[in-house]
């Protein structure tokens, strides 16, 4: 009994260290002829719609948000 306790200990702090570290999100914004748009604003909100960061586009449209 103390080994499965154990490991459900193990499993359960396993999980809680691997949603605590941050994620990456990239991407590219373009307009229909697929051109990039330079200086675009990009927003990462919850479903909600709580602000939690923004970046704007780079020359070739491409962004990077640290979250």
């Amino acid at each position: 009994m103390k080994k499965y306790f154990l490991v459900s200990i193990l499993l359960l702090l396993g999980t809680m260290l691997g949603t605590a570290t941050a994620q990456t999100i990239t991407g590219k914004v373009t307009d229909p002829s697929r051109q990039p748009i330079d200086g675009a604003t990009v927003v990462l909100q919850t479903p909600d719609s709580i602000f939690v960061e923004a970046t704007i586009t780079n020359a070739d449209g491409t962004f990077l948000l640290n979250h």
